[in-house]
């Protein structure tokens, strides 16, 4: 009766319902294409240096630095000395450095002076490295290579003769006319910053500024030998290091250089800043629309201010929600619990009804706990979490790529072998454990364990599964000794004077490159040091990821075994050889 009830009151009311279908709709095809305009375009920024591991310029503020140097938006607060620059590149933990120098141009695109390194060294999107369309990088003096866009839209060929002018203005009435550059080869496209810039060596734009000064040009009297085209100074410098390890070591010594005041940043890291800034002030604006909204709504009580704040707050839920993912998502669905209890509570206050605003409140405030727990055991602030958008920035390629590397695959008549044979033994659980469901034969093979005097405990991560306590629960259901099952860190620095830890199901709570790894998107969520056991078992369906999508380190290392296979059935089959 209740159904048929509204379907007539649905026909009655089909224009504005079809009204409402359509706006929608409309509304969706909108977000969806904004959103796809949005990720290329965080896709092509993020490629634009994949293979840089810090950037280094004059002190000045990091998105500046990145901007400028890269991005060719704005402009240097100050250069680097060439010595200081000759000392960053002489330094054992640096492998690669292409100087670069900026402040003239060539009909509105930018011209960079550099070395032969930025062909060699260089790479972007997949590691790719600058490839040649026509010709070859500069030989001579007075060579130049011109990227493809640049060369496209203004028909260039290799042999050209070609102008620069001083500064960057698009128009600009200081020549170099006296000392014209033929080019020698033109750049593939790459989708990046690249295609637009003219590059010529740095012994060139010494040479060309030689007789000028403050951009004026002054009467000739230095010769224009190659013996004095030694640069002053450079712009910024692009470093690539011998270990990603030592990342964090050379950015430090840089930025407390004693020479002069420099700046180290991580690219993709300064990237992802940039990203969550522009992303906190699309949210003020959507913010502010909905409270003049809401205001024009109470005023004129007009439908039409209606139906648009409801399209504006699906636009701002959209938006919230969209760009996370990866490990964050537990916290966002917690916090999406917590605001349906805010939402019912304020629906409460509005009817007046006592029993709605405390189970509102409740599961509002419950929500919210459970989602600070959460991003305390990460290492992440609540407003990081749900303002940054943690899956929106690509990851680095060291994570992004898979690993080709081999890996140790065991089985259970080995991994009873190194149970059966040490004095101590640490279970991590993971989600994986959940899935099989493996708690009942994991404690079975436990209670073998502690027969033969063998000392068990259980780490617990505090984010491990899918919310907090998910692996207390498990272990409670299998009726495992609370003793025994341990907070991370209470169990931690235990790991090194461990003989086997055994890892069942965790991937993203026991990721090394979470300490090691600058540019991951774990980077500094705290983590099971699992690795500095004497021997590492771990139980895996695959080598698939984690729900952070980042690659493991872990599976890689001497000390490490994988036992591949469902969970309950490889506890199943170590069983039958312990006993």
């Amino acid at each position: 009766m209740l159904i048929k009830l509204a379907a007539k009151s649905l026909m009655q009311r089909r224009v504005s319902a079809l009204l409402t279908v359509m706006m929608i709709a409309v509304s969706v095809f909108v977000l969806l294409s904004v959103e796809m305009i949005r990720y290329q375009a965080k896709d092509s920024f993020g490629k634009t240096v994949s293979g840089v591991d810090l950037l280094v310029g004059a002190r000045t503020g990091q998105l500046n630095l990145l901007l400028h140097s890269v991005f060719q938006i704005g402009y240097a607060t100050n250069n680097i000395s060439w010595q200081s620059y000759q000392t960053i590149a002489k330094h054992s933990k640096v492998a690669w450095t292409i100087p670069i120098s900026m402040g003239d141009s060539h009909r509105g695109y930018r011209v960079m002076g550099t070395t032969q390194d930025m062909f060699n060294f260089f790479s972007y999107g997949e590691e790719k490295s600058l490839n040649f369309a026509q010709g070859d990088a500069f030989n001579t003096l007075y060579d130049a290579v011109i990227g493809a866009d640049a060369a496209r839209k203004l028909n260039y060929k290799v042999g050209d003769k070609i102008v620069l002018s001083h500064g960057i203005a698009k128009t600009s009435f200081s020549q170099h006319n006296d000392k014209p550059f033929t080019i020698s080869g033109i750049l593939d496209a790459t989708g990046t910053p690249m295609d637009k810039n003219v590059f010529v060596s740095l012994q060139a734009i010494e040479a060309i500024h030689i007789n000028w000064q403050q951009g004026v040009k002054l009467p000739p009297s230095i010769s224009s030998s190659e013996d004095v085209l030694i640069p002053d100074s450079v712009t910024a410098v692009m470093v690539g290091l011998k270990s990603k390890f030592a990342t964090f070591d050379v950015q430090r010594l840089i930025n407390q250089f004693p020479q002069e005041p420099l700046t180290a940043i991580l690219p993709a890291a300064t990237l992802m800043t940039l990203w969550q800034i522009l992303g906190n002030v699309e949210q003020i604006l959507l913010l502010i629309s909905i409270l003049v909204l809401t205001y024009l709504l109470c005023s004129s009580q007009s439908s039409n201010f209606f139906w648009i704040l409801i399209a504006v707050s699906f636009l701002i839920g959209f938006l919230l929600i969209i760009p996370i993912g990866g490990a964050d998502m537990p916290v966002v669905i917690s916090m999406l619990n917590s605001y349906s209890g805010w939402a019912a509570a304020g629906i409460g206050f509005t009817l007046e009804n006592t029993a709605l605003i405390i189970t509102g409140a409740l599961v509002g405030s419950s929500g919210a706990i459970l989602s600070y727990i959460m991003c305390k055991g990460m290492n992440r602030s609540f407003f990081n979490v749900i303002l940054g958008g943690f899956g929106a920035t690509e990851q680095s390629t060291s994570t992004r790529n898979k690993e080709q590397r081999p890996v140790k695959s065991g089985n259970a008549e080995d991994a009873a072998f190194l149970m059966k044979n040490a004095s101590s033994v640490i279970i991590v659980p993971g989600y994986g454990m959940a899935v099989a469901q493996a708690q009942h034969a994991l404690r079975e093979m436990v209670d073998t364990l502690k027969k033969n005097d063998i000392k068990v405990t259980y780490a617990i991560h505090p984010v491990a599964g899918r919310m907090p306590g998910h692996m207390n629960v498990l272990l409670a259901e299998a009726k495992v000794p609370y003793d025994i099952v341990l907070e991370m860190d209470e169990l931690n620095d235990d790991f090194p004077h461990t003989d086997v830890s055994l890892i069942i199901g965790a991937n993203d709570t026991v990721n090394p490159a979470a300490q090691t790894d600058p540019s991951s998107p774990i980077a500094g969520m705290p983590v099971l040091e699992v690795w500095k056991a004497k021997s590492c078992i771990v139980l895996k369906r695959s080598m698939a990821t984690g729900y952070a999508g980042v690659q493991n380190p872990l599976f890689y290392k001497e000390n490490t075994d994988i036992l591949f296979g469902d969970a309950k059935d490889s506890m199943a089959d170590v069983l039958q050889y312990l006993d």
